[in-house]
């Protein structure tokens, strides 16, 4: 079962030198507000409306602790977002009228992307923030020239993720969104897809992993 991991969750310690106003006007100038009062922008991507901040939501909508979520120092949980493993995915935790993305809506919102915004190997520039990724050199990566991502307002920061020992890893570089739907179910966890970028790479897409890792969400309305 997955609840016989050992999830221990030491405070994340990210120190940030300088953040960039984006240089986007949001589309959509509204906003959305979750079970613990956490107030949230949204943005319209196409026929699709983002929140356009991670989820940091510490209660399920019957008020519930969610387990295992983690949060960074009061900098950190806003620009990030809380990190959650299965049982946030197994709850109700969005606000209402909205969802955790399924993988449709992931590629539905990839497919725009690439039709409306630019050629398939540096799409997600558009959605990924302009600032804190680790610098590259590989052309149309997302740590190549920053200023030029986020022309959509999505704002996605790099902000890692949290193994099943709670260890942290890769902050800077990755940035991962969990999707509602299952790819299939092993011996101990299931496996849900996810939305994942990387700062060095010319093209990302749409993966999967075990459910004890803890990536960050971004609700969709319904």
């Amino acid at each position: 079962m997955c609840d016989n991991y050992n999830y221990k969750y030491d405070e994340l310690l990210i120190i940030v030198t300088e953040i960039s106003e984006p240089i986007f006007q949001f589309l959509n100038p509204t906003t959305v507000s979750d079970f613990d009062g956490n107030i949230y922008k949204t943005i319209k991507i196409g026929n699709q409306i983002w929140m356009a901040e991670n989820l940091r939501v510490t209660h399920d909508n019957n008020g519930e602790r969610i387990n295992h979520e983690f949060f960074g120092d009061d900098k950190t949980k806003v620009m990030y977002g809380a990190y959650y493993g299965h049982f946030a995915l197994q709850s109700d935790i969005s606000p209402q009228g909205w969802r955790i993305p399924s993988l449709g809506d992931f590629n539905e919102l990839k497919s725009f992307l690439i039709n409306n915004y630019s050629e398939e190997e540096n799409a997600w520039k558009t959605i990924a923030s302009n600032v804190l990724w680790e610098e590259s050199v590989i052309k149309n990566s997302i740590g190549y020239k920053q200023k030029k991502n986020n022309i959509t307002g999505f704002n996605l920061y790099p902000a890692g993720y949290s193994n099943s020992n709670g260890n942290w890893n890769n902050q800077f570089k990755y940035a991962n969104l969990w999707s509602s739907t299952k790819r299939n179910n092993s011996a101990h966890c299931s496996e849900y897809y996810r939305l994942s970028l990387v700062s060095d790479k010319d093209f990302r897409t749409i993966a999967y992993d075990h459910a004890y890792f803890g990536y960050n969400i971004r609700c969709i309305k319904n």
